[in-house]
């Protein structure tokens, strides 16, 4: 319906009558909060209770997106700036699942170029290339209490930090199909490839004050919680997609969307240190997801549109055992509304929010670390939910 259809289907553009530019704003504030059920220190370390509260790992950020649309010589070309893929979350560095996770963020800003051919009246097939780049921060504590008492029953240390940084950047593709059924209805199919990354950065860690010398000597000797490069890769999902609109009355547009995406690509995340120390794997095992959406698209006046939707989206976390802070996960549930005022015949503005409400889940995982008295496992529940406000400015020419 709007410019950003060079991204989500390219081959929608041969039915845009004119020209157009379209530039996003949208507003994400998100609240993930867990509540403690019994965590506690590996059995090798004694088995003790995790000391630290309760927390909200939720997040506020700004994402902007751009859409260009333009004909030529019987062609339709795409431009797409826009964020397709990220996450983000950040607990207190206190609290109970800080062994797991602290600060988690990934970025992957995407350049899209596309073109599209009518082939005929009804039928119209698309193409594109996607740059994206993938930056990937990922911070916790490090119980250094337990490292010490392992060498020595008699001392004691506070938490220190790991951050661990690492970007890449990889070129994937995509596909549409659009096909006109009557002048009331279409139907389009969209495919997305992967993008695989081969992430390289630092990992800098922070030992506490209180450390004993001679258990750092002995850290620094073997290589283990040194500054030092790292790789790993990444994989981000195919997807696939089938939209439907049709017209319910004059005034009156039915949307419908299902997709899948292939999110069992994300096996687990290996990092490889270029020191001494052991790799450090953390499963995922992610399973597939399908998203279903409705929405109603209806002319209020020759002004204003109104715009409600409502979505269901599936987790790709299978299981308690790999719900990680970092990507709690559970079902997605979207209900949004919006309106789109014609400023005047060129331009026209649009606003919109959408309430997501996360299933609630459970977690029960353990800290991946090659020495077992670090295995700390992270038992509790999330109650998770997001607002999206959006505004946007689609300029004819």
């Amino acid at each position: 319906e709007d410019t950003s259809v060079v991204y989500s289907n390219p081959a929608g553009m041969v039915f845009r009558e004119q020209d157009s530019a379209q530039a996003s704003l949208y507003s994400l504030k998100s609240s993930v909060d867990f509540t403690n059920n019994g965590s506690s220190k590996a059995a090798a370390a004694g088995g003790a209770a995790i000391s630290g509260p309760n927390a909200d790992g939720g997040t506020n950020n700004i994402i902007p997106n751009l859409y260009v649309h333009k004909k030529y010589n019987g062609f339709n070309l795409g431009l797409s700036v826009n964020a397709p893929f990220g996450s983000s979350t950040e607990y207190d560095r206190d609290w109970v699942g800080r062994y797991n996770a602290i600060e988690s963020e990934l970025k992957v800003p995407n350049i899209g170029l596309s073109i599209a051919k009518k082939i005929n009246d009804k039928f119209s097939v698309a193409g594109g290339i996607n740059y994206q780049k993938a930056d990937v921060t990922l911070t916790n504590a490090i119980d250094y209490d337990t490292i010490s008492k392992g060498i020595n029953a008699a001392l004691s240390a506070s938490d220190g930090h790991a951050k661990l940084e690492g970007s890449d950047t990889a070129i994937g593709y995509n596909l549409g199909l659009m096909y006109k059924i009557s002048n009331k209805s279409n139907i389009g199919l969209a495919y997305r490839s992967q993008t695989k990354f081969d992430l390289t950065g630092r990992a800098n860690f922070t030992e506490p004050s209180n450390l004993n010398a001679a258990v750092s000597a002995g850290l620094a000797a073997a290589g283990n919680l040194q500054d030092t490069d790292i790789s790993a890769k990444l994989v981000l999902p195919q997807k696939l997609s089938v939209g439907f609109n049709t017209e319910l009355s004059q005034k009156t547009m039915l949307y419908l969307n299902t997709s899948w995406t292939d999110w069992s690509v994300m096996k687990e995340l290996n990092v490889d240190f270029a020191s001494n120390q052991a790799n450090s794997t953390t499963p995922f095992n992610w399973q597939d997801t399908y998203k279903v959406a409705v929405g109603i698209g209806h002319q209020y006046n020759d002004k204003l549109k109104l715009r409600f939707g409502v979505a269901s989206d599936g987790s790709a976390t299978p299981n308690d055992q790999v719900r990680s802070p970092r990507s709690p996960g559970g079902r997605l549930n979207w209900m949004s509304a919006g309106a789109g005022y014609s400023y005047n015949k060129d331009l026209q503005l649009d606003f919109a929010i959408a309430r997501v409400k996360v299933q609630n889940s459970n977690s029960d995982t353990t800290v991946s670390s090659s020495t077992a008295a670090l295995q700390s496992s992270l038992i509790g529940g999330y109650n998770s939910d997001s607002t999206i406000i959006g505004a946007q400015a689609v300029w004819k020419f």
